[in-house]
């Protein structure tokens, strides 16, 4: 892969680019800090608003109650109440009439309970003051303005209530309690009123996450959404649901804390309020960074780029033409100095080059004898090494003859025993035959004895054709490069038998892992060379005379690559001499007559001759394993 050539650009246009980044770093960032400081405003407004808003809430409140405590405190002073049963019914005649002339006061409920357990209930008829008068008894609270909130048949009701005792007006003895309040639930006098106030989208009191009274009832869309938010938000902070704006708060009645909440909901108007403000002045902002950037341009051009220029074709002049001209000074001082010195560097950088323009003519004269000789060379050890590898394959098959020819002798030698005994008797019973002393019984004999002797001659007569068989083929295979289709197992099967003569004197077991039938159009002779030379560098390098050892072919295929894997169990390849192992004449074992080039062979014949790749997996002391993978 060649070297990536760089962009170039000039010193000008870099300090411009980098002063136009700064200044839209500038830009960016005086925005986001206006972006910033503008979300930050609209939140504090937004956050002072529902302030303001809890705070009208609790006012308005505060202003029911204190009328509430006006109205028990005159009603107990103004009206003369007596320890009588005679009086009960006038004074439930005088508060009826109080209720139904007070609907200003907006009364709910009123009610007067004595000390003897007597209640005269005035309330209004739609409520179910019978719950209301049994929780407020049971609360047993001090005189005074409080909130309650009770719970009926599941439902929240949250009154104000005002609290005061009565006394007899003659002898002033503690007769009870007046209560009257104003019940929050469905409210909408109130409700209305606080909207009034607020102005919002949307007000509701809220208790136990329950909406017990809300401005949105007749809208079902709002109501809705206002139950939905309630039911997955709890948060007292704001938060932002669609075009809207949520907001809950705790009220306080009379400064003290209580379980009724309030949720205001208002349209969410920021970017309506900023946005003009805000891309005004990032106009300005943009305006003014790109004059910044035009002045900083031209002052650049003028100080750097034009004197900078003026050096450059100084520079270049110089280098084209023999005698070298004098720098002309600009108002920046420091190229003055750069120009002097590359004029001095030029006039010293001339004469050098005649030097060296000497020099290398020389040193090319040198070079080319040199080369000459370097080439002699290499073509020399090129031939060498061819010699020596076809030296390699002839030693191979001369072994494979050799092997070959020791198998052959034993099946010849019993087949010609079995036809001289055969040619002996035969002569005996002719001559038996002849003389007419031939009987059933020798003639009987004679046959069977021809039938054994037949079979044992045709037996040894076929394990010899096919010796004679394997050995023309694999030894045709390794002096040939002739490519032909064969079933890749049995043939590596026949590599084997016809190395027999070697491995047989060894205690190594060789096991073929291999799929029949599998068919390949390759080179049989690169297999063979493949096979044996791997075979017979484990058994000189792997394991040692009459070591017990194990070797495993393992060939197999997919799609159309044959993937042979040789692995033995012997005492592996070190790991400083991997990478060296398929070098031309790289050996460890020289002194037992290696010559360094059966792995080269094998490296050459997968790689250039079948077009594949290997690769040598081993650890001192674990075995090897060569993965080979090529086409077919």
């Amino acid at each position: 892969m060649g070297k990536l050539r760089l962009q170039k650009f000039n010193l000008s246009t870099v300090i411009s680019f980098v002063f136009f980044a700064i200044f839209i770093t500038l830009l960016f960032s005086s925005a986001l800090w206006f972006y910033n400081s503008t979300i930050q405003s609209i939140q504090k407004e937004t956050n002072n608003y529902f302030k303001q808003n809890i705070k009208i809430v609790e006012i308005i409140l505060d202003t029911h109650a204190n009328n509430l405590s006006d109205f028990t405190r005159q009603i107990a002073n103004k009206y003369e109440f007596e320890d009588s049963d005679v009086n009960d019914e006038k004074t439930r005649v005088y508060l009826e009439n109080i209720m139904e002339s007070n609907v200003d006061n907006r009364l709910d409920f009123m009610f007067v309970h004595f000390y003897d357990g007597k209640t005269i209930d005035v309330s209004l008829s739609i409520l179910n003051t019978d719950e209301i008068i049994k929780n407020l008894l049971l609360k047993k609270t001090n005189s005074g303005i409080f909130y309650e909130n009770i719970s009926i048949d599941d439902n929240e009701l949250s009154i104000l209530v005002s609290k005061k005792e009565v006394v007899d007006s003659i002898s002033g003895r503690y007769l009870g309690d007046l209560y009257a309040g104003i019940v929050l639930n469905e409210s909408f006098p109130i409700i209305d009123e606080i909207q009034d106030k607020l102005e919002t989208q949307s007000f509701s009191l809220i208790v136990n996450d329950k909406i017990i009274s809300s401005s949105s009832t007749t809208n079902s869309d709002e109501y809705a959404l206002i139950e939905s938010f309630l039911k997955s938000n709890t948060s007292r902070e704001l938060v932002k649901v669609d075009d809207f704006i949520f907001k809950r708060d705790r009220v306080k009645i009379k400064d003290k804390n209580t379980v009724l909440e309030t949720l205001t909901v208002i349209k969410d108007d920021t970017v309506d309020k900023f946005e003009d403000e805000f891309i005004q002045k990032i106009v300005i902002l943009g305006i003014l960074v790109l004059l910044l950037f035009f002045i900083s341009y031209k002052m650049i051009k003028k100080i750097i780029e034009i004197p900078l220029n003026n050096l450059l074709t100084f520079a270049t002049l110089s280098t084209t033409q023999q005698k070298v001209d004098k720098f002309e000074e600009t108002r920046i001082e420091e190229f003055n100095h750069l120009g002097l010195k590359f004029g001095k560097l030029i006039s010293k950088i001339k004469k050098m080059n005649k030097k060296l323009e000497i020099k290398v003519k020389q040193r090319t004269a040198e070079l080319e004898e040199s080369n000459d000789e370097l080439q002699f060379s290499i073509e020399n050890l090129k031939n060498t090494q061819d010699r020596l590898i076809e030296a390699e394959k002839m030693a191979s098959l001369g072994g494979l003859v050799a092997g070959v020819a020791h198998e052959i002798n034993t099946p010849v030698g019993i087949g010609l025993t079995g036809i001289t005994h055969f040619l002996r008797i035969t002569e005996d019973v002719k001559k038996l035959y002849n003389d007419d002393y031939l009987s059933k019984e020798e003639l009987e004999e004679y046959l069977n004895t021809s039938e054994e002797l037949a079979q044992l001659i045709n037996t040894n007569l076929s394990r010899t054709a096919n010796l004679v068989k394997s050995f023309k083929q694999v030894a045709v295979d390794q002096t040939s490069e002739e490519k032909r289709k064969f079933d890749i197992k049995g043939y590596v099967n026949e590599v084997l038998f016809s190395i027999n003569n070697v491995t047989k004197h060894t205690n190594i077991d060789i096991e073929v892992q291999c799929k029949d039938n599998i068919i390949i159009n390759s080179y049989p002779g690169a297999i063979s060379q493949i096979v044996t030379n791997l075979i017979i560098n484990s058994i000189k390098h792997a394991f040692k005379e009459k070591e017990v050892g194990h070797i495993v072919l393992d060939i197999s295929q997919d799609e159309n690559d044959i993937q042979f894997i040789y692995k033995d169990n012997g005492k592996g390849i070190k790991e400083e001499n991997i990478d060296r192992i398929f070098e031309p004449f790289f050996t460890t074992n020289r002194e037992s007559g290696g010559t360094g080039l059966g792995l080269n062979i094998v490296y050459n014949i997968v790689t250039n001759g079948l077009g594949g790749t290997i690769k040598c997996i081993s650890e001192k002391g674990k075995g090897v394993e060569f993965v080979m993978v090529f086409r077919i």
